[in-house]
């Protein structure tokens, strides 16, 4: 059963937690530690001023003040956002269990590859 973000804010205020599947042990996540960039308020304001950033968030009907800014992701409801640190993994993305990670918003604006890799993933697993 699919929720609209607005729902699951509602839920989540309420105390009621979501049923979520747990991470299997062969993982892609888990099979090699992952860094991620910590997102600090200039980072996090500098993020929000991008169209490429503004553009993904109406795609999914969302606001950026919807968007909670974490530490190491950023919190957008049904899913948590992560940008990857490692240099060698700037080629991919990927969805799993209700993350998202991704190379830097920048990177991702200057790769015709890693835009379209990320449209497919946010029509497939995100807005289905």
């Amino acid at each position: 059963m699919t929720i609209t973000t607005q729902q699951y804010q509602h839920l989540t205020e309420m105390g009621i937690k979501l049923w979520q599947p747990r991470a299997s042990s062969n993982s892609a996540v888990e099979a090699k530690p992952q860094t991620f960039v910590v997102l600090n308020n200039d980072e996090f304001y500098s993020l929000t001023n991008k169209k490429l950033f503004s553009d993904i968030l109406q795609s999914i009907s969302l606001s950026v003040g919807e968007v909670l800014q974490q530490d190491d992701h950023l919190d957008v409801g049904l899913f948590n956002w992560y940008f990857l640190a490692d240099t060698s993994e700037t080629d991919k993305i990927f969805y799993e269990h209700n993350k998202l990670f991704t190379p830097s918003i920048k990177n991702i604006e200057n790769s015709p590859d890693l835009k379209k890799q990320l449209w497919q993933i946010i029509q497939q697993e995100i807005n289905s």
